[in-house]
Order: C-alpha cells, then sequence, then structure tokens
C-alpha cells in the first residue's frame, strides 16, 4: 500500500510540473472577467436557483448514491457476509459494473425514438425494479452472491441510462456556464456519494437488511423525483 501511494504521489506531482511548466496555454481569447469573484457567486447563484438545473442534478445524484452503495459494500458483503473467496470477487464485480456499459448503450438506442425525459423515466423504472429485487431477496432469506450481481447489475444499467441524460440536461441550458455547471454538478454528486458511504458504514449490521433497505429507498426517490419535474 505504501509503495502505491509513493509511486501515484511522485507521478502526481511530475505530471503537475510538466503540466505548469511545459505545456503551452490553449486559450488564446482570456477572459479576466471570469476569475472575477463577484461573477463566481452570481454564476453559482444562477444554477443554484435554477429549476432546471435541480430537475436533471438531483436523479443524477440520486442514481450515483444508488451505484455508490453497491461500490461500497459489495465487497464486505461478498466477501464478508456471503463467503466468496477473494480472487473471485473481482469476478462479480466486474459482471455487476458490466451492467453500466449495457446501461450506456441502451440509452444512446432509446434516444434515437424517444426523449430524453422519457428515457429518464424508463431508467428510473428500471432503478426501481432492481432495488425492489434486491430487497425482496434479501428479506426473504435468498443470500446468495448471484442474487447480488443481478441486482447490481440492473442498479448499474439504470444508471448508465439516467447519468448521461442527467449530465447533459444539467449543463446544456447553460453553455456560457458549462464549466461552472459541470463543476457544481459534479461536486453534488460526490457529495451525496459521500453520504450515502456514510450511512452503508453506520448501519452495517453483518446483514444485507440496512443495505437492501437504502438501497430500496434511494431508487424509490429518484423515482418519484423524476415523475414530480417532468409532471
Amino acid at each position: 500500500m505504501a509503495i502505491n501511494f509513493h509511486f501515484f504521489g511522485n507521478n502526481f506531482y511530475n505530471f503537475f510540473f510538466i503540466c505548469v511548466c511545459k505545456l503551452p496555454e490553449t486559450n488564446l481569447n482570456k477572459n479576466l472577467q471570469s476569475i472575477d469573484n463577484y461573477v463566481f457567486i452570481k454564476n453559482y447563484k444562477t444554477l443554484i436557483s435554477s429549476k432546471e438545473f435541480w430537475t436533471y442534478v438531483i436523479p443524477g445524484s440520486l442514481s450515483y448514491c444508488n451505484i455508490f452503495v453497491f461500490i461500497s459494500s459489495s465487497s464486505i458483503i461478498l466477501i464478508d457476509i456471503l463467503s466468496i473467496q477473494t480472487k473471485f470477487y473481482g469476478y462479480c464485480f466486474a459482471l455487476g459494473v458490466s451492467g453500466y456499459l449495457t446501461g450506456t448503450i441502451i440509452c444512446r438506442i432509446l434516444l434515437k425514438s424517444s426523449s430524453s425525459k422519457k428515457v429518464l423515466k424508463i431508467g428510473t423504472s428500471c432503478s426501481l425494479i432492481g432495488g425492489i429485487f434486491f430487497f425482496i431477496t434479501s428479506f426473504s432469506g435468498i443470500w446468495h452472491w448471484i442474487v447480488l450481481v443481478i441486482s447490481m447489475f440492473i442498479i448499474m444499467m439504470s444508471h448508465g441510462i439516467n447519468f448521461p441524460i442527467s449530465q447533459s440536461g444539467a449543463i446544456n441550458p447553460f453553455p456560457k456556464l458549462a464549466g461552472t455547471a459541470s463543476g457544481l454538478m459534479g461536486f453534488i454528486f460526490m457529495l451525496s456519494a459521500f453520504f450515502a458511504g456514510i450511512i452503508i458504514g453506520v448501519s452495517y449490521n453483518k446483514t444485507l437488511y440496512p443495505i437492501a433497505f437504502i438501497s430500496l429507498t434511494i431508487c424509490f426517490l429518484n423515482f418519484i423525483s423524476v415523475r414530480f419535474f417532468f409532471k
């Protein structure tokens, strides 16, 4: 672990030095007003007060929360609770994460014939199905690695549908504030995942019950939020 830390730490400083000292500035039309503190505050105020921004950021952050529930707990569930050998954990996780790749492909196909709002509703419906499946199987005593992988695949697939739409929907209305919108959106996503990880850690009791309940709750909130904003 210490070797990895030093390796990545040293490489970070090396690349930082190269970027700062060796790479030329590509922005030839600098806007000095963009780094003014007043403009900063004004831009963020514009985004925070925009309903259109939150219409897509909230579903996106909830979807991100949901996959982080599995990302942060999958190793504990598979290895500690379900007694999967550590050498097989990577395969199980890869199968679950492949759902995200599948979801992005499905999202692209759906957008050819449907609006982004309709596709987002499909994605959140898919997420709710995954949450219900995991909840029912967990509270029915069906504790098996296949159940977790299937649940994770469905949740990840729904994220692959929801996330691209949330990103584009939150940024596209603000072409002149794209960088600010992207940064604020990313901050909200990371913050929501941070709290999701804390809740998972605090509620862990060596069973699947709290994890299944938290996942279903997030799925339900995401399902409701999209239908609330897109009345």
